[in-house]
């Protein structure tokens, strides 16, 4: 007899999706052009913290302000993202240009009505979300001026956009440090009259942004002006008026705006709860918000790397390599907020010390921090499998789940402010909203009709 054949090993066959090391390239410039808006709260806060309670409270609805005002314009850049990675992986190239086009008409007018309004309405705003006249009359200041930076705002967002669903992402970190400089400067020179300037107080911080916005975009625009990539080319050159495209990025713009209206609207009104507790509450809070924006950076820049990966999954039919990318970016989003996790439990009134040398203030800031360091993991993991569902095309789907964790996280709030309970109690109903948000999403990426998107 013959002896037996040797059974070979069987060949290892590497699991279908992006990997890790793929993740994190199209993560890593995105993160860097992410501190963009981290950079600007935590600055003003910063600076302004050392004005006092009133205005450190001041500057933290206004940042609020202008960031539900600004997400109109996210929206329409998270659109752009997602339709241009899905039309150049189908070999439309044509229909990516116009679409860009049409985001440059939407993203200019809906910036320009949007600061005139927010500058004729500031006073009436201000008065109506914060009781107390001193920070009313503080956040007055701040609005009228940072109205100024929204068209900026909306046009850099439309930037960042198209630069990310092309995956030329390399100049996102020039155009994050160039923003953040300006704004450090501006905010020195203005906040507290460094650099010889005169000292504008919470105005100053304004001023600041403005500068700061428009310098990122500036930057951008230099990369599509003087191309240095073949893929960057030729994209300012015509800009017709396409109403298919404009519908198209409406259709899928408007749940994203939606959406994000929804998420910070939230926010704001939590802010609006808060600011119910007292001053000190909503200055605390403001702490907590801009260490909370940076934190949360590496899990944002993995989403938006992850929306685009899935994007063009779906838009090439490979649904096979989706939810084994969304599993490993989630992940990687949760193990990279460890770090700063383990510094916000270990280190909260160092942390809250850097914004005011007040000891009461220190004190009340101190658990929230701790607090926060759970709420984090719990984020890292929830906006990852938010952003799948919009890259699946699950854009309508998203604004539903936002809506109900929305609704129940400010409900829980409300009755917290209620019941008089301390302002970390209030906090820990964050930890509702994503724990929900992250239910619902993985329910729709499990059992949804995700397959069956429209490209």
């Amino acid at each position: 007899m013959s002896a037996p054949l040797r059974q070979r090993r069987p060949v290892p066959v590497p699991a279908p999706g992006a990997t890790y090391r793929t993740l994190l390239r199209l993560a890593g410039p995105v993160l860097l052009g992410s501190l963009t808006q981290s950079a600007l709260y935590l600055t003003d806060s910063l600076f302004v913290g050392q004005l006092g309670e009133a205005p450190l409270a001041a500057v933290g609805l206004g940042g609020l302000v202008f960031y539900l005002l600004s997400t109109v314009g996210a929206g329409l850049g998270q659109a752009l993202q997602t339709l241009v990675a899905r039309r150049l992986v189908q070999g439309r190239p044509g229909a990516a240009r116009r679409l860009f086009t049409a985001t440059g008409y939407l993203a200019g007018g809906g910036g320009l009505a949007l600061a005139g309004a927010l500058w004729l309405g500031a006073p009436w705003l201000s008065a109506t979300l914060v009781p107390e006249p001193a920070v009313a009359a503080q956040l007055t200041q701040y609005l009228r001026v940072a109205a100024l930076a929204l068209p900026a705002s909306f046009a850099w967002l439309a930037l960042v956009g198209l630069y990310t669903g092309l995956g030329e992402t390399r100049l996102l970190p020039w155009s994050a440090f160039a923003l953040t400089v300006a704004n450090v400067l501006g905010s020195h020179a203005w906040v507290s009259g460094g650099l010889g300037a005169p000292a504008l107080g919470i105005a100053g911080a304004g001023w600041a942004t403005l500068l700061s916005e428009c310098t990122g975009t500036a930057v951008l625009l230099a990369g599509l002006l003087w191309p240095t990539r073949p893929a960057l080319a030729g994209w300012l050159r015509k800009w017709a008026w396409h109403p298919r495209a404009v519908r198209r990025l409406g259709q899928f713009a408007v749940p994203l705006v939606a959406r994000q209206v929804v998420e910070v609207s939230g926010w704001l009104l939590f802010f609006v709860l808060v600011g119910r507790l007292g001053t000190r509450a909503l200055a605390v809070s403001n702490i907590v918000r801009s260490l909370y924006t940076f934190a949360s950076l590496p899990a944002l820049a993995l989403a938006a790397a992850l929306q685009t990966l899935v994007s063009r999954y779906a838009g090439q039919g490979r649904w096979t390599e989706v939810l084994p990318t969304v599993g490993r970016a989630t992940a990687l989003a949760v193990g990279l907020g460890l770090a700063p996790a383990g510094v916000l439990l270990l280190a909260p009134r160092l942390l809250v010390g850097c914004f005011s040398a007040e000891p009461t203030l220190v004190a009340a800031g101190a658990p929230v921090l701790q607090l926060l360091a759970g709420l984090l993991l719990t984020f890292s993991a929830s906006t990852l499998l938010a952003h799948a569902v919009v890259g699946v095309g699950g854009a309508g789907r998203s604004l539903s789940m936002e809506l109900l964790a929305t609704t129940t996280y400010l409900l829980a709030a409300w009755a917290c402010v209620v019941l008089q309970w301390s302002l970390a109690g209030v906090w820990a109903t964050e930890l509702l909203y994503w724990a929900l948000l992250a239910a619902l999403g993985w329910h729709y990426l499990q059992r949804g009709p995700w397959r069956h998107a429209p490209g």
